[in-house]
């Protein structure tokens, strides 16, 4: 059984010939999986799969950002920018991914690419390329605050500063057009570009334009904390569950008859489960060994 909650993240795909390696390569930034483990938790890096296994073991998941494009006929229109790059083995994954993790209530954080993601799943479009229509493009790196983010009246992202505008990164040539069913916004850009949004009904499930991974700020700390403080609730909710569920399992065996029974271990009873191998009852009998009653 875990110990502290795993979160997925996916990953970039490219087979550029001229870069990391002539052959197909997955990548992703340290900054993703980093960010996690400050705070005790178990960041687990998801290659692109052609089928998708059993993923009951993970407590999240972070779409991640990367140097990709959602390919325009997912929202019903054709490709209007030569600035447009799709890699559809990615957004196909990723898809799937959250088609199947949505219905969990699991804890979901989409990130700059995975943001606009999230958006198109739940039937949003996207501004094919932001410069071509708006001055949004920031000259400064990943690692550096670029603009101001504001927030409306109600948005959660207000508990993480004491100011009604902060300041965040940026690094991205599309945007949220049309917002998706279901989500809210929580954070725009001064030139109106949604920064921030969040679906109305999953108990987690949040898309942020710019790159919190980086910690530049308090805001961005508080913002991931806050992400993983989600995940964490989840994890600790399902633990309950499954004890519950393995100590019906063994008073069921109890009643049965179908139990180990052991003295010599402390003086009061008690129980241990074991996943997947055995229910054990632990309990005092009066001069016995260990034994099955069957």
């Amino acid at each position: 059984m875990n110990k502290i909650p795993i979160i997925g993240i996916t990953t970039d795909y490219q087979e550029k010939v001229n870069s990391y390696s002539k052959y197909p390569w997955f990548a992703l930034r340290r900054h993703y999986t980093e960010c996690l483990e400050i705070f005790n938790c178990m960041p687990i890096i998801l290659p692109l799969t052609k089928s998708l296994p059993d993923l009951d073991f993970l407590d999240g998941i972070v779409i991640s950002g990367g140097d990709f494009d959602i390919d325009p006929s997912f929202y019903g229109q054709e490709i209007t920018s030569k600035k447009v790059q799709t890699i559809p083995e990615r957004t196909d994954f990723e898809m799937k991914l959250i088609e199947k993790f949505i219905p969990t209530n699991k804890p979901i954080l989409g990130i700059c690419g995975g943001c606009q993601l999230l958006n198109v799943y739940f039937g949003g479009s996207l501004i094919q390329d932001i410069q071509s229509n708006i001055e949004h493009e920031q000259p400064n790196p990943r690692n550096e605050t670029s603009h101001e983010i504001t927030f409306p009246k109600d948005s959660p992202l207000k508990k993480f500063t004491n100011n009604k505008i902060t300041f965040i990164n940026s690094a991205h040539h599309q945007g949220v057009d049309k917002l998706g069913n279901n989500l809210t916004v929580t954070g725009t850009a001064p030139d109106g570009i949604i920064e921030g949004f969040e679906h109305q009904s999953h108990y987690y499930c949040v898309g942020v334009q710019w790159h919190p991974e980086f910690l530049i700020t308090d805001f961005d700390k508080k913002f991931i904390q806050d992400f993983v403080n989600h995940v964490k609730k989840t994890f600790s909710k399902l633990l309950s569950e499954k004890f519950q569920i393995s100590r019906k399992k063994a008073e069921g065996l109890i009643k049965n008859k179908k139990v180990l029974l052991n003295d010599n271990i402390e003086s009061r009873p008690y129980l241990v489960v074991q996943e997947k191998i055995s229910l054990v009852l632990i309990s005092p009998l009066k001069k016995s060994k260990s034994y099955f009653i069957s």
